[in-house]
């Protein structure tokens, strides 16, 4: 039977377990922040390499162009991405990573809150405009439990009102594996708008994390076919 994943806010009390905890999927949970992971992620970099995967999502050949920056997360720091956590918790995750080394954690703790933000600028002349990002989702709720936490991306005016959500997902879309997600956000076209990635949980002591890689967002002219990095077409 495997072992429930650990709630993000206690760590601390885990230090002496890390390298014995599984969790939902098979993997290690999450390292302690500070503790140094060089070697493991090296060794997760050298087998992606050997798997032929690349490890970046902000080429768009072709003429297209790619408007997020550190879609990957492989800067040192989340930048130009701005974070938001209600318990504080650093969103850059040096551990569990789809490609590369590093991802996106949201999520994780009871009554989470944690945002993503990034403002992009979708020119008026696009004809495709496609919005790709690897999810990975794991759960303490039960299987047949309601959508109690929630991972949702939207689309928002600079001046921080809504005008679209583009993905809802949640505990029950629980899965071991990666998983890509690819939108049209064609709508937005000509606009200057915020990119808002949000995970919530719910008060109860079940949590759900949320893991996200390798964000792309490529927008085209005409005639030119939006580029799908991760299928290599």
């Amino acid at each position: 039977m495997q072992e429930p994943i650990q709630n993000r806010s206690q760590d601390h009390q885990f230090m002496s377990a890390i390298a014995s905890a599984p969790h939902a999927g098979g993997r290690l949970r999450r390292e302690v922040r500070g503790v140094n992971l060089t070697a493991m992620t090296l060794i997760a970099g050298l087998f992606l390499l050997l798997a032929g995967r690349p490890v970046a999502a902000q080429v768009a050949p072709g003429g297209c162009r790619e408007l997020v920056v550190n879609g990957g997360f492989e800067a040192a720091t989340l930048a130009p991405w701005q974070e938001s956590s209600a318990a504080g918790f650093p969103l850059l995750d040096g551990f569990f990573v789809h490609s590369g080394s590093q991802s996106a954690w949201l999520g994780g703790y009871t009554n989470a809150s944690d945002y993503l933000t990034q403002t992009l600028t979708l020119p008026a002349g696009a004809t495709q405009a496609a919005l790709q990002l690897w999810v990975q989702i794991d759960t303490t709720e039960a299987n047949n439990a309601a959508a109690l936490d929630i991972f949702t991306v939207e689309i928002k005016d600079a001046a921080g009102n809504l005008l679209g959500t583009v993905a809802s997902l949640s505990n029950q879309d629980h899965s071991a594996a990666w998983s890509l997600r690819t939108y049209n956000v064609l709508a937005y076209a000509g606009q200057t708008v915020q990119l808002v990635l949000h995970g919530a949980g719910s008060v109860d002591n079940n949590i759900t994390d949320f893991h996200v890689d390798d964000i792309s967002l490529a927008v085209c002219a005409a005639d030119q076919k939006i580029f799908l990095p991760w299928l290599r077409k």
